[in-house]
């Protein structure tokens, strides 16, 4: 009886084919992991989504009072009126408003990891890239304006302090809002040094509410827009 023989080639044939459904073996495990490792980081992105959505909107109502207290420094200088002990009060309290301290810092706990240890390449949703790089550059313009909004908000402060005089701001009330003493005075009434702080406030009051708050709403969009999107990628709802 003749017996079959593979022969040196076919051994060759059925060692080929055992690497090669090894290396598949081998592929297929290293792209689940992958996978899995890009849905974990988009995951923590949503997270840093959702906690920038309420970072956005207390910086957007912080901004809001801003704008008024300064829109109505501006106003109240800018009538050239003499200033009565009432207007004298309300200009000192206006004046830590309207210069209050701001600041909008995104969470880049996702972020930093998706740019510096190539994590993007992770994320396969075309959608989800677009709308991730898009709020990246939400986030840059953001910064940009605010390094101007906060210089500018500086040296206006300085400006204050040849106006007002601390020693008239009493101790925080229960609210946490500064007591302004009844007899409170300003440093100097002359017009040009008054106009030139008012003016300059009514500068940063306008970066703040013409550019930097829609800068800052439109992120919060960006920021809800981004979610859905994730969510119906990734089947995370």
């Amino acid at each position: 009886m003749d017996t079959l023989s593979l022969g040196p080639a076919s051994g060759g044939i059925m060692l080929f084919l055992a690497v090669f459904c090894g290396f598949l073996a081998e592929y297929q495990l290293e792209h689940k992991i992958e996978k899995d490792r890009g849905k974990e980081y988009i995951k923590s992105f949503r997270e840093d989504l959702a906690k920038d959505t309420a970072i956005l909107q207390t910086s957007i109502y912080v901004l809001k009072k801003n704008s008024a207290a300064g829109d109505s420094i501006a106003k109240m200088i800018q009538l050239g009126k003499t200033i009565s002990p009432e207007d004298i009060k309300r200009l000192y309290q206006y004046n830590l408003t309207a210069l209050g301290g701001f600041g909008v810092i995104l969470t880049d706990r996702t972020s930093e990891q998706l740019k510096k240890a190539g994590g993007m390449r992770l994320i396969t949703k075309k959608k989800v890239i677009d709308g991730i790089i898009d709020y990246w550059a939400g986030a840059d313009a953001i910064a940009r304006i605010e390094t101007t909004l906060q210089k500018m908000r500086m040296q206006s402060r300085e400006k204050s302090y040849l106006i007002f005089d601390n020693k008239y701001y009493a101790e925080s009330s229960a609210n946490g809002q500064r007591i302004i003493q009844d007899n409170a005075q300003l440093m100097t009434k002359e017009y040009i040094a008054l106009a030139e702080f008012g003016n300059r406030v009514a500068h940063v009051k306008n970066l703040m509410k013409g550019t930097y708050t829609p800068l800052l709403k439109n992120q919060k969009a960006k920021a809800d827009t981004l979610m859905a999107i994730i969510d119906k990628e990734y089947h995370l709802k």
